[in-house]
């Protein structure tokens, strides 16, 4: 049977936010056609009983440090001084060039994790575990970009909580990224994209295609559409991993900037912030504005949409696609979005038509107050980008495009060998 060494930064479990659920969704995917062994490069440690779920139900060899830049001289030497401000000190002041280098620790740590081992395809998640672990320089590789690191650091020079120091380092990350990125890319075999609006920026690799992201609950069953509340509904929900950068710092606008105005039109109206990773001081924080409830995680979805008017995706930074834009709407809620939440999604979800789309304060606060005071047009919404999500975003097509990349890579290089042979 064909076998597959997965490499990925984020693991599959447990699935409570978008990173993970895509890594479940991938693996699932994969092992249907295939064994598949896995190794996990991440910057956090596991708890024992996540190990063993993920070695005996998930395939994986090793979970390893994942590398950082102060792992290098002359970082190294300093770290032991204040590891976290060395740590920062390198990654904006060294060379970015070298974190897309293969590790040799990690290196060693993936052959003895997979010796005696030998496999057909490998399939990475994210550019840099995938460079970092070395499996590009051995084996067939497809690589799942989802964000691109470029747009990553591209977006982050619009936030309007960057300084002007901030702006510099990432302006000067940039500049080595696109340099360096088109290289690397080039190992691949196959690249996937979450999204139709990245396909210009790997215009240079031949074998492309979109891998979207969909909502984790689509891999069991299609959720049936929550009942909107009664007319009187005033909750409007925010979902996120508070751990994110980009969510918390896009909920901290939407909190402190976007809320107090929506408040003075609709003074009974409640945001309902809910996601993994909420720290004590966001709570204080968020929890002292008037009309805001910071539930935090809850692992139940479908009932804090049961409740919810609407959502909102307050994020103006980082790359992919955001999955809480049309997990809004496959549970039959409108949501409302920042241009940015909304990209790779622009073409099949108009404003007007399945979400409204506001880019800032002053135009986020006016469309929050107008859908709470017309529940109606909140429905139409609702109704009409349930529609588009169940019609292009189903577990079906996702795992397909899984299977024929795997069988169009793996033909490629059989029809290669084959021209080299004769």
């Amino acid at each position: 049977m064909l076998r597959i060494l997965f490499i990925s930064k984020i693991l599959p479990i447990p699935p409570v936010i978008g990173g993970n659920q895509r890594t479940n969704l991938l693996m699932r995917a994969l092992r249907e056609v295939a064994e598949v062994d896995a190794i996990g490069l991440v910057r956090h440690d596991i708890p024992k009983d996540t190990w063993v779920d993920l070695e005996k139900a998930w395939g994986f060899l090793g979970v390893f440090p994942a590398p950082l830049h102060s792992d290098r001289a002359p970082w190294r030497h300093i770290r032991p001084l204040a590891p976290k401000l060395v740590q920062r000190l390198a990654h904006n002041l060294g060379r970015r060039t070298l974190d897309y280098r293969s590790d040799p620790v990690t290196v060693e740590r993936v052959k003895a994790a997979t010796a005696g081992r030998s496999y057909d395809l490998a399939v990475g998640r994210y550019l840099l575990p995938t460079l970092q672990s070395g499996v590009a320089d051995g084996l067939k590789t497809i690589l799942d970009i989802d964000d691109l690191d470029t747009q990553v650091y591209a977006t982050r020079l619009n936030a309007p909580w960057e300084t002007a120091a901030s702006r510099w380092v990432i302006r000067r990350h940039l500049r080595q990224l696109e340099r360096l990125l088109p290289s690397c890319l080039s190992r691949m075999q196959h690249l996937w994209l979450s999204n139709q609006t990245d396909l210009p920026l790997v215009q240079h690799h031949r074998n492309v295609s979109v891998l979207p992201n969909i909502p984790f609950a689509f891999a069991d069953r299609v959720p049936s559409p929550q009942p909107h509340p009664e007319s009187d509904g005033r909750t409007v929900m925010v979902v996120g991993s508070m751990n994110h950068g980009p969510n918390a710092r896009g909920i901290d606008r939407l909190v402190t900037q976007v809320w107090p105005r929506v408040r003075q039109r609709c003074p009974n109206a409640v945001l309902r912030i809910v996601g993994s990773h909420t720290s004590d001081k966001q709570r204080r924080r968020w929890g002292a504005e008037n009309g805001v409830e910071v539930a935090g995680f809850i692992p139940q979805l479908e009932e804090a949409y049961r409740k919810a008017c609407f959502t909102v995706s307050p994020i103006y930074e980082g790359g992919g696609t955001k999955i809480k834009v049309i997990e809004s709407l496959a549970y039959n809620r409108a949501c409302v979005t920042t241009s940015h939440s909304l990209c790779g999604y622009e073409h099949i979800l108009a404003d007007g038509l399945a979400v409204r789309v506001a880019d800032n304060d002053t135009e986020m606060a006016d469309v929050i107050a107008t859908l709470l005071t017309h529940p109606d047009e909140a429905r139409r919404l609702a109704a009409n980008g349930r529609q588009v999500v169940v019609e292009h975003f189903s577990f079906e097509r996702f795992r397909s495009e899984v299977h024929q990349t795997i069988e169009s890579t793996l033909n490629r290089y059989e029809n290669s060998r084959l021209a080299g042979a004769s």
